[in-house]
């Protein structure tokens, strides 16, 4: 019995032992994404902050205006640099309705508004440098 027990360890050992020789690149994480709120009314959106760096974000929406929303994300007028490196929408969000925007945010400007809407005043999103990475952030998912 004892030598089938070290013969089972020692080919246990074995196959343990086995492995690739490359050199494992350890490539740092993105940064963590952040929510940013967005608020809609008759009159304008509101965004929670103006200026934040680039990395991953979630747009979260409340529309609390009196009919259904949709917002986009665009370049300001005369300007090539936009904050998404394609315009972004929300789709339709209905009246006291919410939405989750997921979104990747590049150094660049972009204006949040409401499609189709010239009344309601769109809110200004300015977006920095990247962020840090979330290598050693240890509270993350």
């Amino acid at each position: 019995m004892r030598k089938l027990m070290v013969g089972v360890l020692g080919a246990a050992a074995l196959v343990a032992g086995c492995g690739s020789s490359g050199d494992y690149k350890n490539e740092p994480r993105p940064p963590a994404p952040e929510n940013i709120a967005v608020s809609v009314t008759n009159a304008r959106v509101s965004i929670s902050t103006a200026r934040i760096g680039a990395g991953p974000v979630v747009l979260v929406v409340s529309n609390i205006s009196s009919g259904a929303r949709d917002l986009t994300l665009s370049p300001p007028p005369g300007s090539s640099s936009a904050c998404v490196s394609a315009n972004a929408s929300s789709g339709p969000i209905n009246s006291q309705g919410t939405a989750r925007l997921p979104l990747e945010l590049i150094e660049g400007d972009c204006v949040v508004a409401v499609r189709g809407d010239q009344r309601t005043r769109p809110a200004r999103l300015t977006v920095a440098g990247q962020r840090a990475s979330a290598q050693s952030s240890l509270s993350l998912p």
